[in-house]
């Protein structure tokens, strides 16, 4: 059985899910078991609900640059899905 860290992380994700938010961004340490275990299964929640998800494994070493170009691409993706949802192309 998973600890209750990995269970809270899908928990929190799929309430947000519940409660229609437009995705959701999982900030984890680099080396973490628990957030590893827990991204594991962010795909099968994606889908489910159909939800973007996008996690950000963080160290020292993580750059300003990459994480701004991936949170841009991730702020058009949520769009995209927004606008496929209300029908408007």
């Amino acid at each position: 059985m998973w600890g209750g860290t990995v269970r809270r992380r899908w928990g929190c994700t799929v309430g947000f899910a519940q409660r229609n938010y437009d995705g959701v961004i999982q900030l984890a340490p680099l080396t973490c078991m628990p957030e590893i275990v827990a991204h594991s299964v962010f795909p099968a929640i994606s889908k489910d609900y159909d939800m973007p998800l996008l996690t950000f494994y963080l160290d020292e070493l993580s750059g300003e640059a990459g994480i701004q170009t991936r949170l841009e691409a991730f702020i058009d993706l949520i769009a995209a899905y927004s606008r496929n949802k209300e029908g408007v192309l």
